[in-house]
Protein backbone atom coordinates (compact mmCIF):
# COMPACT_ATOMS: atom_id res chain seq x y z
CA UNK A 1 0.00 0.00 0.00
CA UNK A 2 0.72 3.49 -0.59
CA UNK A 3 3.09 4.79 2.41
CA UNK A 4 1.62 8.17 2.24
CA UNK A 5 -1.73 7.21 3.57
CA UNK A 6 0.18 7.50 7.38
CA UNK A 7 1.42 10.39 6.88
CA UNK A 8 -0.36 13.66 8.31
CA UNK A 9 -2.86 14.02 5.61
CA UNK A 10 -5.65 15.79 6.67
CA UNK A 11 -9.63 13.82 6.69
CA UNK A 12 -11.47 16.17 5.05
CA UNK A 13 -14.60 14.03 4.39
CA UNK A 14 -16.40 11.26 6.07
CA UNK A 15 -18.59 9.16 3.84
CA UNK A 16 -21.23 6.47 3.96
CA UNK A 17 -19.95 5.88 0.29
CA UNK A 18 -17.61 7.29 -2.14
CA UNK A 19 -17.68 6.63 -5.82
CA UNK A 20 -15.17 6.62 -7.88
CA UNK A 21 -15.47 7.68 -11.88
CA UNK A 22 -17.52 9.85 -13.42
CA UNK A 23 -19.65 8.38 -16.23
CA UNK A 24 -22.60 6.13 -16.38
CA UNK A 25 -22.14 4.09 -13.80
CA UNK A 26 -20.77 6.65 -11.56
CA UNK A 27 -23.40 9.52 -11.66
CA UNK A 28 -26.09 6.52 -11.77
CA UNK A 29 -24.50 5.21 -8.45
CA UNK A 30 -24.34 8.68 -6.98
CA UNK A 31 -28.00 9.72 -7.21
CA UNK A 32 -29.44 6.29 -6.38
CA UNK A 33 -27.33 6.55 -3.21
CA UNK A 34 -28.40 9.84 -2.44
CA UNK A 35 -31.44 9.70 -2.91
CA UNK A 36 -31.30 6.79 -0.14
CA UNK A 37 -29.92 8.68 2.31
CA UNK A 38 -26.72 7.84 2.08
CA UNK A 39 -23.70 10.50 2.68
CA UNK A 40 -21.93 9.89 -0.50
CA UNK A 41 -19.86 11.83 -2.91
CA UNK A 42 -18.39 11.11 -6.32
CA UNK A 43 -14.71 11.74 -6.79
CA UNK A 44 -13.97 12.22 -10.56
CA UNK A 45 -9.97 12.60 -11.81
CA UNK A 46 -11.22 14.33 -15.03
CA UNK A 47 -12.66 18.32 -15.19
CA UNK A 48 -16.01 17.29 -16.24
CA UNK A 49 -18.49 13.98 -15.74
CA UNK A 50 -18.47 11.38 -18.61
CA UNK A 51 -16.35 9.02 -17.79
CA UNK A 52 -14.28 7.67 -21.27
CA UNK A 53 -16.47 10.12 -22.79
CA UNK A 54 -14.74 12.75 -21.61
CA UNK A 55 -11.31 11.27 -22.28
CA UNK A 56 -11.46 10.61 -25.58
CA UNK A 57 -11.56 13.61 -27.23
CA UNK A 58 -9.40 12.60 -30.30
CA UNK A 59 -10.92 13.69 -34.23
CA UNK A 60 -13.72 11.85 -35.09
CA UNK A 61 -14.79 10.43 -31.67
CA UNK A 62 -18.64 9.09 -32.03
CA UNK A 63 -20.29 5.74 -30.21
CA UNK A 64 -20.76 2.61 -32.61
CA UNK A 65 -23.90 1.94 -31.05
CA UNK A 66 -26.98 3.78 -31.41
CA UNK A 67 -27.14 6.74 -29.26
CA UNK A 68 -30.21 5.78 -27.53
CA UNK A 69 -28.45 3.21 -25.83
CA UNK A 70 -26.19 5.90 -24.28
CA UNK A 71 -28.35 7.46 -21.95
CA UNK A 72 -30.00 7.09 -18.01
CA UNK A 73 -33.21 5.62 -17.44
CA UNK A 74 -34.02 8.26 -15.73
CA UNK A 75 -37.63 9.81 -16.79
CA UNK A 76 -36.03 13.31 -15.87
CA UNK A 77 -33.55 12.65 -18.37
CA UNK A 78 -34.58 11.08 -20.84
CA UNK A 79 -38.03 12.76 -21.41
CA UNK A 80 -36.43 16.54 -21.86
CA UNK A 81 -33.21 14.85 -23.86
CA UNK A 82 -33.21 14.06 -28.32
CA UNK A 83 -30.04 12.87 -29.70
CA UNK A 84 -29.07 15.26 -32.80
CA UNK A 85 -27.95 11.84 -34.51
CA UNK A 86 -28.20 8.17 -34.94
CA UNK A 87 -24.72 7.65 -33.72
CA UNK A 88 -23.68 10.68 -31.62
CA UNK A 89 -20.34 11.87 -31.46
CA UNK A 90 -18.02 12.46 -28.49
CA UNK A 91 -19.08 16.57 -28.08
CA UNK A 92 -22.82 15.33 -28.08
CA UNK A 93 -21.88 12.78 -25.19
CA UNK A 94 -20.30 15.49 -23.46
CA UNK A 95 -23.29 17.62 -23.77
CA UNK A 96 -25.57 14.83 -22.45
CA UNK A 97 -23.38 14.43 -19.08
CA UNK A 98 -23.48 18.63 -18.59
CA UNK A 99 -27.19 18.33 -19.38
CA UNK A 100 -27.86 15.31 -16.59
CA UNK A 101 -25.43 16.49 -13.77
CA UNK A 102 -27.52 19.87 -14.14
CA UNK A 103 -30.83 18.05 -14.02
CA UNK A 104 -30.19 15.93 -11.29
CA UNK A 105 -27.75 18.51 -8.95
CA UNK A 106 -24.87 15.97 -9.16
CA UNK A 107 -22.33 18.91 -8.59
CA UNK A 108 -23.00 19.76 -5.57
CA UNK A 109 -21.70 15.93 -4.39
CA UNK A 110 -18.68 15.49 -7.01
CA UNK A 111 -15.03 16.68 -6.77
CA UNK A 112 -13.97 16.86 -10.43
CA UNK A 113 -9.37 16.67 -10.55
CA UNK A 114 -9.99 14.38 -7.66
CA UNK A 115 -7.61 11.54 -8.43
CA UNK A 116 -7.58 8.32 -5.79
CA UNK A 117 -4.29 7.26 -5.32
CA UNK A 118 -4.15 4.75 -2.71
CA UNK A 119 -6.54 2.86 -0.09
CA UNK A 120 -6.46 1.02 2.45
CA UNK A 121 -8.96 -0.99 4.46
CA UNK A 122 -9.40 -1.10 8.18
CA UNK A 123 -10.72 -4.66 9.54
CA UNK A 124 -11.44 -3.54 13.16
CA UNK A 125 -13.22 -0.07 11.89
CA UNK A 126 -14.81 -1.42 8.93
CA UNK A 127 -13.78 1.44 7.14
CA UNK A 128 -11.83 2.50 3.75
CA UNK A 129 -9.14 5.16 3.97
CA UNK A 130 -8.79 6.90 0.75
CA UNK A 131 -6.01 8.90 -0.49
CA UNK A 132 -6.80 11.46 -3.47
CA UNK A 133 -4.75 13.66 -5.30
CA UNK A 134 -5.58 17.08 -6.42
CA UNK A 135 -5.15 17.10 -10.21
CA UNK A 136 -4.76 20.80 -10.35
CA UNK A 137 -2.46 21.71 -7.37
CA UNK A 138 -1.04 18.42 -6.52
CA UNK A 139 -1.70 18.49 -3.01
CA UNK A 140 -3.22 14.93 -1.25
CA UNK A 141 -5.94 14.67 1.19
CA UNK A 142 -7.67 11.28 3.10
CA UNK A 143 -11.22 10.54 2.75
CA UNK A 144 -12.45 7.46 5.28
CA UNK A 145 -15.97 5.71 4.11
CA UNK A 146 -17.84 2.48 4.89
CA UNK A 147 -18.02 1.63 1.09
CA UNK A 148 -15.71 2.08 -1.64
CA UNK A 149 -16.99 2.08 -5.49
CA UNK A 150 -14.18 2.32 -8.26
CA UNK A 151 -16.71 2.30 -11.04
CA UNK A 152 -14.07 3.09 -13.42
CA UNK A 153 -15.18 1.00 -16.04
CA UNK A 154 -13.44 -1.40 -19.03
CA UNK A 155 -12.04 1.31 -20.92
CA UNK A 156 -10.53 3.59 -18.41
CA UNK A 157 -6.79 2.85 -18.64
CA UNK A 158 -4.83 3.14 -21.74
CA UNK A 159 -2.91 0.46 -23.53
CA UNK A 160 0.70 1.85 -24.49
CA UNK A 161 2.45 -0.67 -26.18
CA UNK A 162 6.00 -1.41 -25.37
CA UNK A 163 7.72 -1.64 -28.65
CA UNK A 164 11.68 -0.87 -29.27
CA UNK A 165 12.79 2.50 -30.24
CA UNK A 166 9.38 4.08 -28.75
CA UNK A 167 10.69 6.06 -26.21
CA UNK A 168 13.31 7.71 -28.30
CA UNK A 169 10.79 9.19 -31.17
CA UNK A 170 11.20 12.55 -31.43
CA UNK A 171 8.19 13.51 -32.95
CA UNK A 172 4.54 14.39 -31.34
CA UNK A 173 2.69 11.18 -30.01
CA UNK A 174 -0.20 10.39 -28.04
CA UNK A 175 -3.00 8.08 -27.33
CA UNK A 176 -6.72 8.34 -28.98
CA UNK A 177 -7.71 8.42 -24.94
CA UNK A 178 -5.47 11.02 -23.96
CA UNK A 179 -5.66 13.72 -27.13
CA UNK A 180 -4.49 16.89 -26.64
CA UNK A 181 -7.75 18.95 -27.25
CA UNK A 182 -7.51 21.45 -30.23
CA UNK A 183 -4.37 19.67 -31.66
CA UNK A 184 -3.62 21.09 -35.41
CA UNK A 185 -2.69 17.95 -37.41
CA UNK A 186 -2.79 19.92 -40.92
CA UNK A 187 -0.01 19.23 -43.11
CA UNK A 188 1.85 16.78 -41.03
CA UNK A 189 3.10 13.44 -41.63
CA UNK A 190 0.80 11.13 -39.64
CA UNK A 191 1.47 7.56 -38.46
CA UNK A 192 -1.94 5.64 -37.27
CA UNK A 193 -1.04 2.31 -35.38
CA UNK A 194 -4.25 -0.12 -34.91
CA UNK A 195 -7.79 -0.52 -36.63
CA UNK A 196 -10.13 -0.51 -34.40
CA UNK A 197 -12.91 1.48 -33.75
CA UNK A 198 -11.16 4.43 -32.37
CA UNK A 199 -8.22 4.18 -35.33
CA UNK A 200 -10.83 4.22 -38.10
CA UNK A 201 -12.71 6.83 -36.69
CA UNK A 202 -9.28 8.94 -36.36
CA UNK A 203 -7.76 7.94 -40.01
CA UNK A 204 -11.46 8.70 -41.96
CA UNK A 205 -11.44 12.10 -39.69
CA UNK A 206 -7.63 13.49 -40.56
CA UNK A 207 -7.32 12.51 -43.93
CA UNK A 208 -8.49 15.35 -45.92
CA UNK A 209 -6.24 17.99 -44.11
CA UNK A 210 -2.83 15.60 -42.67
CA UNK A 211 -0.27 15.66 -45.46
CA UNK A 212 0.32 11.94 -45.56
CA UNK A 213 -0.86 9.11 -43.60
CA UNK A 214 0.71 5.47 -43.06
CA UNK A 215 -1.60 3.14 -41.12
CA UNK A 216 -0.31 0.10 -39.64
CA UNK A 217 -2.46 -3.08 -39.38
CA UNK A 218 -1.65 -5.84 -37.20
CA UNK A 219 -3.70 -8.67 -39.01
CA UNK A 220 -5.53 -8.13 -42.30
CA UNK A 221 -9.38 -8.73 -42.17
CA UNK A 222 -10.61 -11.79 -44.06
CA UNK A 223 -13.86 -10.87 -46.14
CA UNK A 224 -16.83 -11.87 -44.83
CA UNK A 225 -18.27 -15.21 -45.95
Amino acid sequence: MNTSLTDPVPVIEELDVLVVGGGFAGIYQLEKLRSRGFAVKLYEAGSEAGGVWHWNQYPGARVDTPGISYQLSDERIWSEWDWSEVYPGQPELAEYFRFAVDKLDLAKDTRYNSRVIAAQFDENENKWTVETRDEKTGETFLTRTRFLLPLLGTGSKALYPDFPGKNDFKGDCFHTSRWPKGYDMTGKRVAVIGTGASGVQVIQTIAPDVGSMTVFQRTPRRPCR
